[in-house]
């Protein structure tokens, strides 16, 4: 007799979700009830509170009094919801700029003290934030001027100038071979609007362990070699150290049905056709090595934005591998060091990778160990994602800073207090219409903000400089021209550079076999987790709870 599998993490996950249900209807109950002076007190006891040895302005009160947030808060997750034209990428620009100047302090060897990551897919805050660093950098004494653009990372791609990435170089010691070819393989296959069958994204699978021991880049030509040529194939596999990758490609033919291998190398000929993305993800790792700094940045920006030139899959894709390189390098960054992950559209990212979902969410709340946090940024949540992933979001987020929006004023609405003596009056129903018609009609700037433990509090968000004018210059373009010039272009290869690279390449592999030894792993232990999310589930394990 079989017994049906019990889902023990959906069971418990229900009923933490119904205890979070319950404890905020008491809240909401307690809220209600407090009178109006009371409550104002109760205000000015959080403002209090939530000030702290190192804090943050980020807006002010409806009494005009300044909302400062303690950076150790702010450095941890959360979430910025709101529509579009709401200040919320505004929001998100003069928090990082506020976290840039409070906590960085070029003197350091290892230069800021924050480090912060924007994976952008829509351009307009990525955009926004590198106008704030060139205005930054002008700002910025002469001599100190070389050292913050070394901290500055850029990923982005024209058809001129690519920032070269290598998906399927080794991550650190720790990750083996294996690990990392699944991680890649299911943010291409779940990425792309084309369908995959079984045994095409195994063959990519297997594909990909072969490229990260030998250390190549992802190569249509090679590929199609390896494929089709049967002696080619034969010369690749018996130099690979793995013996299962080795095995496979050597019987190839048996493993990989002829229309199967055909299908894949179409789908591969039909993502490697742009430039950008084949001059991007074609450089050798060796050689990129050489060709990149090798200082670490504290800053990267991220435009993921496909801009009408690129397939908004693939734009995609490039977002969800690097947010897995910055998922997998996270348990071995400096504890001591704050760390922020910005994630605009982040619906966007999470409805196109379901691999991605349970690593994400895990990590909003166990990387607060190594002293990370990840900030959702959405138009709207409620509508855009399903709801036991919104209420694990919510959960395991630290604050909130909610601007107009309908259906997401749930999220905030529970941890309100109420000033006005007809809306205590109201009952709960209806004054949850009314909060609800509230939010929908926020002008622009004005939010809530919601950190754990305390009440929501109503502000306004601060005014950003017009970046132009306060760095005198002349207009915006100008600083998009000195920001590429001066702090972009170390990170950036022109395109025809990338070309001539990728052709030397190919003369020496592919055309010549020429094959260079397996790259050696590395010492330390091996990956043993089966997912992305098993390792950052253990990095939390008994240092951190869901609140």
């Amino acid at each position: 007799m079989t017994f049906p599998k019990i889902d023990w993490n959906g069971i418990l996950f229900r009923l933490l979700q119904g205890e979070h249900g319950r404890r905020a209807v008491a809240e909401e109950a307690k809220n209600a009830a407090i009178p109006g002076q009371a409550a104002q007190a109760v205000i000015d006891s959080t403002l209090r509170s939530l000030d702290g040895p190192s804090p943050i302005l980020i807006g002010t009160t409806d009494t005009s009094k300044t909302l400062s947030v303690d950076s150790s808060t702010l450095v941890a997750s959360g979430l910025v919801v709101g529509a579009t034209g709401a200040g919320k990428s505004r929001f998100l620009i003069g928090l990082v700029l506020q976290l840039i100047e409070r906590l960085s302090d070029l003197s350091r060897p290892d230069g800021s003290g924050v480090e912060i990551e924007l994976v952008d897919p829509k351009y307009e805050t990525y955009d926004l934030l590198r106008l704030a660093l060139a205005a930054l950098w002008l700002r910025t004494d002469a001599w100190k001027r070389d050292e913050l653009a070394s901290r500055i990372r850029v990923i982005d791609w024209t058809r001129d100038w690519i920032t070269p990435s290598a998906p399927f170089a080794r991550i650190g010691s720790d990750v083996s071979d294996a690990f990392l070819a699944r991680l890649r393989a299911d943010v291409i296959v779940q990425a792309s609007p084309q369908s995959y069958t079984d045994a095409m994204r195994h063959g990519y699978f297997m594909l990909g362990r072969l490229l990260i021991e030998k250390q190549f880049p992802l190569n249509l030509r090679f590929t199609t070699k390896l494929f089709r040529d049967e002696p080619f194939r034969k010369r690749i596999a018996q130099g690979l150290a793995d013996p299962d990758v080795r095995e496979y490609f050597l019987d190839l033919d048996r493993n990989l049905p002829r229309q199967t291998s055909e299908a894949l190398l179409r789908r591969m000929q039909e993502d490697l056709a742009f430039p950008e993305i084949r001059y991007s993800e074609g450089i050798p790792p060796s050689v990129l090595r050489k060709l990149l700094p090798r200082a670490a940045p504290s800053i990267v920006l991220g435009n993921y934005g496909s801009r009408m030139s690129l397939p908004p899959s693939k734009a995609i894709e490039r977002a969800n591998h690097r947010i897995v390189d910055v998922l997998l390098k996270a348990p071995r960054r400096n504890p001591h060091r704050p760390g922020l992950l910005l994630l605009e559209e982040s619906p966007v990212l999470l409805s196109r990778s379901s691999e991605l979902v349970d690593p994400l969410t895990t990590a909003t709340r166990t990387l607060r160990s190594v002293g990370m946090g990840i900030v959702h940024v959405a138009q709207d949540f409620s509508n855009a994602l399903p709801a036991d992933l919104v209420r694990a979001l919510v959960l395991n987020a630290r604050w909130t800073a909610m601007f107009r929006a309908r259906e997401d004023a749930e999220l905030i609405y529970p941890h309100v207090l109420w000033l006005e003596e007809p809306l205590r009056a109201m009952p709960e129903s209806a004054r949850r219409r009314a909060f609800a018609k509230t939010m929908e009609g926020l002008p622009q700037r004005r939010f809530y903000f919601h950190a754990k433990g305390f009440p929501a509090l109503p502000a306004t968000s601060l005014t950003v400089r017009d970046f132009a004018r306060s760095s005198g210059v002349s207009s915006e373009d100008e600083l998009r021209e000195i920001f590429n010039r001066e702090i972009a272009s170390r990170w950036v290869v022109p395109s025809s550079l990338a070309a001539r690279l990728i052709a030397e390449w190919e003369a020496e592999v592919v055309d010549r076999a020429e094959v260079p030894p397996s790259a050696p792993p590395g010492g330390g232990k091996r990956n043993s987790h089966r997912t992305l999310a098993d390792l950052l589930k253990d990095l939390g394990r008994d240092t951190e709870r869901a609140e």
